[in-house]
């Protein structure tokens, strides 16, 4: 199985090399708060976010949680007209986004995410409670300044996607990884590449979601949430190729690895092997692909 992702890899790092992003790529908020629930998010959980205009993809922000949720105060002043504040869950994030003061690796309240005008909450399936505190731990001890086009390599620039990539990259010791960790790509890295990933599942979003037979991992959430008293008759998972947006992920990862030299062929064949799916629901799924992309 890790020929087939290192192969998939191998085709983003091609692909991806022709990406480059700004600051006004990323979208603006439109300005009304989003619905996302904070009370399920763990400690070393997947923030993200998305604003309209963003042209690199479905999500233009990612983040982690840097503590388990709980019920406290909060308040969070977005700009001088938006804020918001209250008594329920909350918890910090850890992130890289530019920030006034020179170091760009942050920590930050939850409630942020509220205004994007989307935004969810997800996990990596196999990470166990220490791998996912190691991933904060090493997001806690990283400094430097935000670089969009930051390589993989390089611990002194960073942007959001390449913190939380790297994380569990160094969490798990190439055990529990993201696939775009199998390799060490000088590329720009997205969200997109983290939520899409077969080895994320999200559970939480600000719009509704389609619930599939839940894997182990999902039902294990379910329990513990139980557990804490948090209400989970609204909660819907996605994962794999049943995540929101995931045939135009495909079709735009497809272009882009055949537009740099890739086989339509291997393509296939790597997409198949890491998504555990046939030639014919590949096949369907690119059927599903609206025509306006993202």
């Amino acid at each position: 199985m890790k020929k087939y992702i290192i192969l998939l890899c191998t085709m983003l790092t091609i692909a991806s090399s022709l990406l480059t992003a700004t600051a006004a790529d990323s979208g603006t908020w439109q300005g009304t708060q989003n619905t996302l629930d904070f009370s399920y998010a763990d400690k070393g959980d997947i923030y993200f976010g998305w604003n309209t205009g963003c042209t690199y993809g479905t999500w233009s922000h990612v983040a982690l949680a840097r503590e388990d949720a709980t019920m406290q105060n909060w308040s969070y002043e977005y700009d001088s007209s938006n804020s918001a504040s209250g008594y329920g869950w909350t918890n910090y994030t850890r992130e890289a986004t530019p920030y006034p003061g020179g170091n760009d690796v942050i920590s930050r309240d939850c409630h942020r995410f509220l205004f994007y005008d989307k935004a969810a909450i997800g996990y990596v399936n196999a990470a166990n409670s220490t791998e996912k505190s190691d991933a904060v731990t090493y997001a806690d001890n990283q400094s430097g300044a935000w670089d969009w086009n930051s390589s993989y390599s390089n611990t002194t620039t960073w942007n959001c996607a390449k913190l939380v990539m790297k994380a569990y990259d160094d969490a798990t010791d190439g055990d529990v990884l993201l696939y775009l960790n199998y390799h060490t790509p000088p590329y720009l890295l997205l969200p997109n590449h983290i939520y899409y990933d077969n080895e994320t599942t999200i559970y939480t979003t600000s719009s509704a979601v389609s619930n599939e037979k839940l894997p182990q991992h999902a039902q294990e959430r379910l329990d513990r949430w139980e557990e804490r008293g948090i209400d989970t008759s609204e909660i819907r998972f996605q994962s794999g190729i049943h995540k929101d947006g995931f045939p135009e992920y495909l079709l735009t990862l497809k272009e882009e690895s055949i537009e740099s030299g890739i086989s339509e062929k291997s393509f296939i064949e790597a997409i198949i092997n890491e998504y555990k799916i046939t030639t014919e629901q590949y096949q369907h799924i690119l059927q599903d692909v609206k025509p306006s992309g993202f």
